[in-house]
């Protein structure tokens, strides 16, 4: 009898400054409730932003970063690169050219 191995989906949530918490929220709620499907594979979750700290959305909340954009930027040349990055913005996107 053969177990088949756990591979795991990285998911990326760049967050721009001034986000919406809706857009964020609606994602995570849809990796949550197995809108995309996955199968037997795990999930992990990261976000980042311009810079490591907290980012801030539109309604005021902050964010805790796990990655900085440049570090992510490396990743996505090796063979981690994320299988999926999610971007949530807001209404003045076009401030932040990252």
């Amino acid at each position: 009898m053969t177990i088949a191995a756990s591979v795991q989906r990285q998911i990326v949530f760049y967050l721009v400054p001034d986000f919406t918490l809706l857009a964020f929220s609606l994602r995570g709620r849809s990796i949550a409730s197995g809108e995309y499907s996955f199968g037997r594979r795990s999930v992990y979750l990261a976000i980042t932003a311009p810079s490591i700290g907290k980012v801030r959305a539109s309604y005021g909340v902050s964010i805790e970063v796990d990655i900085s954009i440049a570090s992510e930027r490396q990743i996505l040349t090796s063979w981690q690169r994320p299988n999926m990055v999610i971007i949530c913005g807001g209404k003045n996107i076009e401030r932040h050219s990252d």
